[in-house]
């Protein structure tokens, strides 16, 4: 039998404090949200959070540790929290005009990169 292959997408987010996922499927340690917590995007809108997850995240050069995930369904895009994403793996991100790069905060090596479209940063991982 041969497993179907996924392509899930993130988009790195400077501005983003946390990750954030309109699904919660692929997702692990998932546990429901205390009360009405929100977050709040660009438009001033509130969205609730359903949950919190982790993710391992595995690629050809290393496994990367999403931690405490929030699963907010009314979402469009994954967003990829920089700042969290650089503490939980410790890596440095290199933004250029059409690409970026994630590299490991000691060698210097690219571990991870992904294009730049339509002024957004983003790469895909796949899921099986």
């Amino acid at each position: 039998m041969v497993k179907s292959m996924t392509h899930v997408t993130w988009f790195p987010d400077t501005t983003a404090t946390q990750h954030v996922t309109p699904d919660i499927v692929d997702m692990t340690h998932a546990k429901p949200s205390r009360g009405n917590d929100q977050i709040y995007v660009n438009d001033g809108k509130r969205l609730i959070i359903s949950y919190t997850a982790h993710k391992i995240l595995h690629t050809p050069k290393r496994t990367f540790t999403l931690s405490n995930i929030l699963h907010v369904p009314q979402i469009k895009k994954r967003l990829l929290s920089v700042q969290q994403f650089y503490r939980e793996n410790y890596v440095f991100f290199e933004f250029h005009s059409s690409f970026f790069s994630v590299k490991d905060l000691l060698t210097k090596a690219v571990l991870l990169s992904g294009q730049s479209k339509d002024g957004l940063y983003s790469f895909s991982v796949h899921l099986y």
